[in-house]
């Protein structure tokens, strides 16, 4: 049976940190040089998450901004999901001034109006200063530049949540509390953009017979529904772990060594 494996990052392969154990470090590269199929569904974009995986020789497409594309481990493109710039349009009127993520030319941007942010957004900013992504705009107009695949809006509950109710019927919505800030954050990516949807293309495109998945976060749900196991982390969210076929007490690469003898 060929199996696909795929973990999370943040809170579920990496430790608190953001770093990974050398001893954990040594075994995922170990099982990766004996062809075991393991690959990653972050949040994060692929620079960001090259920051993290450090040392870790993937060699299967991986997942980012939340299925948003599937990349080649070096970052060219197999697949990707815009969501077109009407979008903009609807979020001008709530007088929220979002986080905009597109791509201009061959390179992705993160963009903002960089007079008119709320306090989260600035914290936001502030801890990706030195990202190369980071393009400060100076109005709403200028945020349309390019194709947009992925909205950031972080402000208060009571703002976001109408923008939710509405975005939630025809995009793909995340509405949560982030972990480390609990600042509130509305995510928005196109339809066809979920980790649920991303497996399930590289089941198929891989030739898996199964897909066994790790996470820890609420938006790792329907990821664990579309794959064939799931495997919660002991610290994820309650209500990852109440659809979960398991939770595990060791290491990503620990448990997918055991299994696959």
């Amino acid at each position: 049976m060929k199996t696909l494996y795929v973990t999370d990052l943040d809170g579920t392969l990496l430790e608190p940190d953001k770093s990974i154990k050398p001893e954990n470090l040594k075994l995922i590269n170990q099982l990766i040089e004996e062809d075991v199929n393991i690959t990653y569904a972050t949040a994060r974009s692929l620079i960001t998450a090259k920051q993290v995986i450090g040392d870790i020789n993937f060699k299967l497409p991986i997942i980012v901004q939340n299925g948003t594309f599937i990349l080649s481990p070096k970052g060219d493109m197999i697949l990707g999901n815009y969501l077109g710039d009407s979008i903009l349009d609807t979020v001008k009127d709530y007088d929220i001034s979002p986080i905009v993520y597109s791509q201009i030319g061959k390179n992705n941007y993160f963009s903002y109006i960089k007079d008119k942010m709320s306090a989260g957004v600035k914290a936001f900013v502030d801890d990706h200063l030195d990202d190369p992504r980071n393009h400060p705009v100076n109005t709403y107009k200028d945020l349309y530049e390019g194709d947009i695949f992925y909205l950031l809006l972080i402000d208060d509950y009571d703002k976001l949540k109408p923008l939710y109710d509405l975005f939630k019927e025809d995009y793909y919505a995340v509405f949560d509390q982030e972990m480390y800030s609990h600042d509130w954050w509305l995510e928005v990516m196109s339809p066809d953009a979920s980790k649920a949807n991303a497996i399930k293309y590289l089941k198929q495109k891989l030739q898996c017979n199964e897909v066994v998945v790790f996470g820890d976060g609420k938006n790792d749900i329907e990821m664990f529904e579309e794959a064939d196991y799931s495997c919660a982390v002991e610290n994820a969210a309650p209500e990852l772990i109440k659809c979960a076929d398991e939770v595990i007490h060791i290491s990503v690469p620990q448990y997918i060594n055991q299994r696959k003898k």
